[in-house]
């Protein structure tokens, strides 16, 4: 599965990409990289912050406004639209992966 650059110029780099190898199966490591990427370029942490069980809010300390801005950041470059009551329930790192993971795949007609 491939991924769109982001507007910013980012895109999965070689931190990223050992970042995902490190905590996902090989089919989500691209997703997971670029997700990584976007979470760092909108909370400013660092990658030893970002882990699967990371909370949003809690462990990687965004204020309210940036998960509604890391939403909006993936509808924008991946084409979709998240539901408000799908991005409410989105509480983790993980939970965003595999919720993208889902989403992309039906769009796509299945694995």
């Amino acid at each position: 599965m491939k991924f769109p650059r982001r507007s910013r110029g980012l895109h999965s780099g070689e931190e990223a990409k050992q970042w995902a190898s490190l905590r996902f199966e090989p089919h989500l490591q691209p997703l997971a990289a670029w997700v990584a990427e976007l979470i760092r370029d909108i909370a400013g942490v660092e990658w030893s912050a970002i882990e699967p069980a990371a909370t949003f809010i809690s462990d990687l300390r965004m204020d309210e406004l940036e998960p509604v801005e890391m939403v909006m950041a993936i509808e924008s470059e991946l084409g979709i639209s998240v539901p408000d009551e799908d991005a409410e329930s989105l509480a983790t790192v993980a939970d965003l992966i595999g919720y993208l993971d889902r989403r992309l795949s039906s769009e796509a007609g299945g694995r």
